[in-house]
């Protein structure tokens, strides 16, 4: 019976552990000054620099005059947009009414601290669209990580696009358990000095 209340003590010590959740980072702008709509033809974009290594997840980003046509969301190498080497076509068919919209990326894009990539949104509208919501400098500051990118690869010093994105952090991106180690150490010296007890009255009783 006594190993069978140290067994599940030690059980119960364990259950304290919750599991590991990964951890995330935002890249974003979200201006405080007045937004307006450029002329961005059929496709529209902002470069910017990862704060973290992961892997990015969602982009949200303020929908204008929205198109008549669904758009495609591609990520690139590099701050030059759609003249980049492309990394992944990361989302189809995405809803461009007016309005705040977060995609979830079908193809989750791997990107590295420090580094900068593009996103370029491209409808199948072949005349000019003003469909993304962006800033200038005299909007109340500026992203420093990236540019708009008019047409999808025209760097507009000064202007960038509300934007949102999350990169859930790889390599130990790991939340600390509530349970302290001195706390789980302590658990189990305590079983053990339970089991011990038990097996040496055992052995008193033979």
């Amino acid at each position: 019976m006594k190993l069978l209340r140290t067994l599940l003590f030690v059980f119960f010590c364990f259950m304290l552990v919750p599991a590991a959740k990964s951890l995330a980072c935002v890249v974003s702008y979200s201006p405080e000054g007045t937004l307006s709509q450029t002329s961005s033809s059929n496709s529209a974009g902002q470069s910017f620099t990862a704060t973290c290594s992961g892997t990015i997840t969602t982009l949200t980003v303020t929908v204008g005059t929205d198109p008549s046509s669904n758009g495609i969301l591609r990520f690139y190498s590099g701050g030059t947009g759609n003249t980049g080497a492309v990394i992944a076509t990361a989302a189809t068919g995405l809803d461009l009414s007016s309005g705040e919209h977060t995609y979830t990326l079908t193809t989750p894009v791997a990107v590295a601290r420090g580094v900068q990539y593009s996103w370029v949104i491209t409808t199948a509208e072949t005349s000019d669209d003003s469909f993304l919501f962006v800033s200038s400098t005299d909007g109340g500051g500026t992203y420093d990580g990236g540019n708009y990118l008019r047409y999808g690869y025209e760097s507009k010093t000064g202007w960038d696009v509300k934007f949102s994105l999350n990169i859930e952090e790889s390599g130990g991106g790991e939340a600390v358990v509530s349970i302290p180690f001195m706390g789980l150490t302590g658990c189990l010296l305590f079983a053990c000095g339970l089991l011990g007890s038990g097996f040496y009255v055992l052995r008193r009783k033979k």
